[in-house]
């Protein structure tokens, strides 16, 4: 169990609640009294209710983890966490994770390969010496707004993983005495609600062995599972004999070797070639031919038990099954009368950074001011950090908007151009989070470090003229949020209007769909928002997260489906209430509820 509290994980804030960033004092990860007590109360309340499902109580958590990635000389708040970690008394190894480590923890190995960290004995130096070698994430990546599109069982992004591949540094892990293996990830996941850090999509990681919407990717995830299994069967031995790492026999080219486990009259022989080009390898007499990178497991009989590059083809294909486009209603965001219509508003003598006014208990934040256009057209400059959005009204009317999408830690200027003719406007801004930093350096002053901000961060200009500082409102959160038009009585606060050529571009649409019959285990459901642009998608009340249909640059969408948790939806042939909260302006919504499954070829 991987308790953190930060966790990183692509998650907001890494796991932290913002709040905690607000509170007097405060230095994230660090050697500091206000950040260990609210980390050391998280943890105690967490493992006093899992308690039971600890090993020695006969449950099945074997490890657990104090925080995770620590870098950067924080030595007092690393030997903190080892003391604090053991008090709890929980009877299991503790672990921290590539990175420095306490005496009383285990060092563990992140990465794609986790094969020289065991040869060089860990970042401690005790791995393989006095401390077992785990592997805490075997990495799947993540998808990010506007890179490729990951909805193909053949993609190949810049985080795409091959079966060989994974199962070959699995082994080579296994081989040189690895005990403890974990994929981040084996499941894609979603990012349900607002749980998406900085840049993030929807789905997590749809490229893994089984795709955000749980079906599995094949034939990656029968390849991997075809090498666990193997690995059970060998265990008896590898468990019987000591860990073979740099004990390995060289064999007849460069970069192949063998490593041997026997136990009794049994042998288990893993025989790699880890270099970028095939070879002709020898081993017990018998010529192999390995292409590059890669390995065969053979018993004391010299059969071959696993073959990392031999992939079987699955004789299955995806298909999708979509309804006709639903039918809308929509309510448009009252833009024009926030100050009667907002719950809150804040009015300052200059522009509030985003998080400071919400708390990131929403992701949104309008601003509002007066400003005078010394001429016909300008262009608004917004001093900003990556990972938000502006969208632009002057006078009630939408007239542009920005965005930096990127997984990206650092300030950005977002320039949006307006003609609205010379002389005095309101303008309203919505500045909306596309998610905080999951990333988080060890003994971090959040109070101004771009990671931690969102929204108007130190200036905003008008055609060079600073309007900063001056009068602003700031109202936080949608009005629909506030009103939740998502859930069956907020809805009814509302009037909804069927012309929905007419919404504006921030406005509420609501349609129902019927639950889908037959669904059973293999077949998900899937929304597929066509016509919309960015926003907020709700089932039942329930946040599905955001939805935005940004294109590669090959012209796909990096997200075009959505998926819906079954658990979500009312019965087969019973109606549920779909919600998107629109931010960018639908251009012809199109939406249609699709299931999903593999059928034979």
């Amino acid at each position: 169990m991987r308790i953190g509290p930060y966790v990183c994980a692509e998650w907001d804030n890494g796991g932290i609640p913002v709040w905690v960033n607000y509170l007097d004092g405060v230095r994230l990860r660090a050697n500091n009294d206000v950040w260990k007590k609210e980390m050391g109360d998280w943890m105690k309340v967490l493992t006093d209710y899992t308690r039971d499902f600890f090993a020695d109580r006969g449950g099945p958590i074997i490890f657990s983890q104090i925080e995770n990635e620590l870098w950067g000389g924080a030595r007092e708040y690393i030997d903190w966490c080892g003391e604090f970690a053991e008090s709890l008394e929980l009877n299991v190894p503790w672990m921290m994770c590539n990175g420095d480590t306490s005496e009383k923890t285990i060092n563990a190995c992140n990465g794609n390969d986790c094969s020289s960290y065991l040869e060089s004995h860990g970042q401690s130096g005790r791995i393989l010496v006095d401390q077992p070698g785990c592997w805490t994430e075997n990495e799947g990546w993540f998808q990010i707004h506007g890179a490729a599109s990951a909805e193909r069982d053949d993609y190949e992004g810049w985080d795409a993983r091959s079966a060989e591949d994974y199962t070959f540094n699995v082994l080579k892990f296994m081989d040189r005495g690895g005990s403890y293996h974990n994929y981040y990830m084996w499941f894609g996941g979603n990012h349900y609600g607002k749980w998406a850090g900085n840049g993030m999509t929807n789905w997590y990681t749809n490229g893994v062995m089984i795709h955000s919407d749980t079906l599995p990717n094949e034939p990656k995830h029968s390849h991997t599972a075809k090498m666990h299994r193997m690995l059970a069967n060998i265990a008896e031995v590898l468990l019987n004999d000591k860990a073979q790492v740099n004990n390995q026999k060289h064999l007849n080219c460069d970069n192949c070797n063998a490593f041997e486990y026997r136990y009794g009259d049994r042998l288990v022989s893993f025989v790699e070639n880890s270099k970028g080009s095939a070879d002709k390898v020898i081993y017990r007499d018998i010529v192999y031919e390995l292409p590059a990178w890669s390995m065969i497991v053979l018993d004391e009989y010299d059969n071959v038990l696993f073959e990392t590059n031999n992939v079987k083809p699955v004789n299955k294909h995806r298909v999708y099954h979509c309804e006709e486009k639903l039918e809308f209603e929509y309510w448009n965001e009252p833009v024009s009368t926030l100050s009667q219509e907002a719950p809150r508003v804040v009015v300052s003598p200059k522009a509030n950074e985003q998080l400071n006014m919400t708390r990131d208990l929403t992701e949104f934040l309008y601003y509002e001011t007066e400003v005078e256009f010394p001429q016909d057209e300008c262009t608004l400059s917004i001093g900003g950090t990556d990972a938000n959005a502006f969208v632009a009204y002057v006078d009630d009317h939408f007239v542009g908007s920005d965005d930096e999408h990127t997984h990206h830690d650092g300030w950005h200027t977002m320039n949006i151009n307006m003609k609205s003719g010379k002389g005095k406007h309101k303008l309203v801004l919505l500045s909306e989070s596309l998610g905080v930093s999951n990333g988080m350096d060890s003994n971090l002053d959040p109070s101004w470090a771009s990671s931690r901000l969102k929204g108007i961060c130190g200036w905003i200009k008008l055609c060079g003229n600073d309007i900063f500082n001056q009068e602003w409102k700031h109202y936080p959160g949608l009005v629909g949020e506030a009103k939740q038009v998502f859930t069956d009585e907020g809805m009814k606060t509302v009037t909804w209007k069927s012309d929905v050529e007419n919404a504006d571009n921030l406005a509420w649409y609501r349609s129902t769909f019927k639950t889908p019959q037959g669904l059973k285990r293999g077949i998900e459901v899937l929304l597929r928002p066509e016509g919309m642009n960015r926003g907020q998608a709700y089932a039942n009340g329930h946040n599905i997260g955001r939805y935005w249909m940004i294109k590669d640059g090959n012209g796909e969408y990096t997200q075009g489906f959505y998926h819906i948790p079954k658990d979500w939806l009312k019965g087969e042939g019973e109606e549920n209430v779909l919600v998107l909260g629109e931010t960018l302006g639908a251009s012809d919504p199109s939406v249609t509820i699709c299931t999903t499954e593999y059928v034979s070829n």
